[in-house]
């Protein structure tokens, strides 16, 4: 993506302007493409989309939908991998948690997320847990 001398963001075609409309148009088709084959990170892209209005008129229920899919499928992902693989995972269901992102808000059940992830030095969660600990 590049400008091409208009202000215009342009797309391996010089001759066609895309306006951020257009981006992100275009991404919530490859992010829904991606959430239909069980994509978790897309399906919290899609959530954050709904929630922010990116493409689509703003839907916090909409928004809450895709946001619990996300999270049911991290948690089953977090089941199935190997102890050394969860550490990103873990962080990433805590701040779901911390943040009421597809279930509700929950203070100690995101800080027990967040703590097996910085046990296993995960700098964001180290850095989110003394954060949360003060929080209960």
């Amino acid at each position: 993506v590049a400008d091409n001398g208009t202000g215009c963001r342009i797309h391996d075609k010089p001759d066609v302007c895309f306006e951020a409309a257009d981006f992100y148009v275009e991404a919530m088709r490859l992010f829904s493409l991606e959430a239909d084959s069980g994509n978790a990170p897309a399906m919290y892209d899609l959530g954050r989309m709904w929630a922010d209005g990116l493409g689509v008129e703003a839907d916090p229920d909409t928004a809450q939908e895709w946001y619990r899919k996300a999270l049911a499928s991290f948690l089953s992902a977090e089941k199935k991998l190997p102890e050394r693989k969860k550490t990103y995972l873990q962080y990433r269901i805590g701040k779901m948690y911390l943040a009421g992102l597809g279930c509700t808000q929950d203070h100690k059940t995101a800080a027990d997320w967040l703590e097996r992830a910085a046990g296993k030095q995960h700098k964001y969660a180290q850095y989110s847990l003394p954060l949360e600990r003060e929080k209960q």
